[in-house]
């Protein structure tokens, strides 16, 4: 049989250990599906009027991180559900450092300069 793992993404999870034994587990890479659903959540089109017979119509981005950690977050160690609105309450210290790992499994050195050049022309 095929080695499929070069063409598919696979069910490997990384470890991320918090503190007082708590941890994370989140996926090793993500699928294009995933960095669609991101993409998604994370662009969208502003219309507005400013006065004027005709609205115009603007990019807006935003974040989404929330959708990140949704998508990646595997399992937890936790007594919580693992649901969005549960992630959505993480404390802003440890999403980073789950959003950070996230970013260092998927995202390769070329198109982590190409995204920091594109939010750098933003401003």
């Amino acid at each position: 049989m095929d080695d499929l793992s070069k063409f598919f993404v696979g069910d490997e999870v990384v470890r991320i250990d918090l503190e007082e034994s708590h941890w994370v587990e989140i996926k090793k890479e993500m699928s294009i599906a995933d960095w669609e659903r991101i993409e998604d959540a994370s662009v969208g089109l502003v219309f507005e009027t400013n006065g004027e017979a005709a609205p115009q119509s603007r990019i807006a981005y935003r974040s989404a991180r929330v959708t990140s950690l949704e998508l990646n977050i595997v399992r937890w160690s936790f007594d919580l559900l693992l649901t969005r609105e549960n992630i959505s309450k993480l404390k802003r210290p440890w999403a980073e450092k789950i959003e950070s790992q996230v970013q260092q499994q998927n995202v390769r050195p070329n198109e982590l300069r190409a995204v920091m050049r594109r939010l750098r022309t933003k401003r």
